[in-house]
């Protein structure tokens, strides 16, 4: 008799970072002859990651992602509030109805899973929460608190991207977590090797990568440290990789800050691509998890700049495999990049080192790992100790 287990994601759109860790568990499972459901708040069912799970096996519960169906919605026109159908409640049923060993709840933060948390507790189906980050944005209400506390401690996995992930969610709720556990985020690579060094031009090039959201990725403090007189004078490029909500202002802010080494070269699906131009990351970011775009550097071989604010910094030593700027301030990261541009001539040796302890602390494939854990849940097995 084959098992079932279900996946979460709460991301409302196509595909995100926080994404590829339930997808490759999922994937693995699939391939070890699990029956896998998936609950997707989906834009668009054509990822290729989406479709490739279905072509495997799996079940796509939400053919029309987070919503109800026409002919609910159609319903709800004319029933009076308290009879109106809930997309969520819906869905919760349905979890309930196919009633699986265990339910992955993968979230972008750590408890806006909290209704399918509930619905599990309350139907008695055990869950676990993936918490990708721990924004100071989210931090829990007095009205909610105890919800989210009880979601994490109701668990029988909490499982985090980062140990400062982990730590904050506990200084949300004002409580340990006994069976919260730190695990890895896969990273997409099409090598595990690092790549070449740039060839030498005598410019310092760096990459900036993620999406275009200054709330959160702070590419704002990054642009505001490069309008500096110096920076205008020296050979110093930056470019921005990624696509969001402020390109036509990060554009505006390069324009008005005389920013002039900075340029926006847009999304691209290679990594590596990125790495045989650039010399190394920066990340001025105020808000993350973990970044995936962290781990995929030193990989590559690059060392990293990082602003100091959850996990950026946890798999760095700083002046060994990158720079950590104390927080999110252009003059903080003036001074950071002041550092990086006086040791300039070692950032090569620092992208080797990076290469080599990043593979001793992220491992090859976090995905079968994390799909391992899940099994040994459904057996029972007591969470590991972090």
């Amino acid at each position: 008799m084959s098992r079932r287990i279900a996946f979460v994601s709460t991301i409302p759109a196509d595909w995100g970072g926080s994404e590829e860790l339930w997808s490759a568990a999922a994937k693995d499972l699939v391939n070890r002859g699990f029956e896998v459901d998936i609950y997707k708040d989906l834009r668009s069912q054509h990822h290729k990651k989406l479709l490739e799970l279905v072509g495997l096996g799996s079940r796509l519960m939400t053919p029309n992602g987070y919503q109800l169906p026409v002919h609910r919605r159609a319903m709800n026109r004319i029933l009076p509030f308290r009879f109106q159908s809930r997309a969520l409640e819906l869905l919760c049923r349905r979890i309930v109805e196919s009633k699986p060993e265990l339910v992955i709840i993968s979230q972008g933060w750590n408890w806006d899973g909290l209704p399918w948390a509930q619905a599990c507790q309350k139907s008695g189906i055990p869950y676990a929460l993936i918490s990708q980050a721990a924004n100071i944005r989210g931090w829990p209400c007095d009205a909610d608190i105890d919800e989210v506390s009880n979601a994490h401690l109701a668990s029988v996995g909490s499982f985090h991207v980062a140990k400062r992930v982990l730590g904050r969610t506990e200084e949300m709720i004002g409580q340990r977590i006994p069976q919260g556990e730190v695990v890895r985020n896969p990273y997409n690579l099409s090598s595990n090797e690092p790549v070449p060094w740039p060839s030498a031009d005598g410019s310092l090039r760096l990459a900036c990568v993620g999406r275009f959201e200054f709330k959160d990725k702070g590419q704002d403090v990054l642009i505001r440290a490069l309008g500096a007189a110096k920076w205008r004078e020296r050979d110093l490029r930056v470019s921005f990789y990624g696509a969001g909500i402020n390109k036509t202002g990060m554009q505006r802010l390069i324009d008005f800050c005389g920013a002039k080494g900075c340029e926006i070269r847009g999304h691209t699906e290679s990594i590596e691509s990125i790495w045989k131009e650039h010399h190394g990351l920066v990340l001025p970011s105020r808000e993350e998890g973990l970044p995936l775009v962290v781990v995929e550097a030193m990989l590559c071989g690059r060392p990293c700049i990082v602003t100091d604010v959850v996990g950026n910094a946890e798999l760095l030593e700083e002046g060994k495999t990158g720079y950590i700027c104390p927080a999110p301030s252009a003059q903080l990261l003036d001074e950071t990049l002041e550092r990086v541009w006086i040791n300039r001539s070692s950032l090569r040796e620092m992208g080797m080192a990076a290469s080599q302890s990043v593979r001793v602390k992220v491992p090859s494939d976090p995905g079968a790992v994390f799909a391992d854990r899940l099994v040994a849940l459904m057996d029972g097995v007591s969470p590991m100790k972090t």
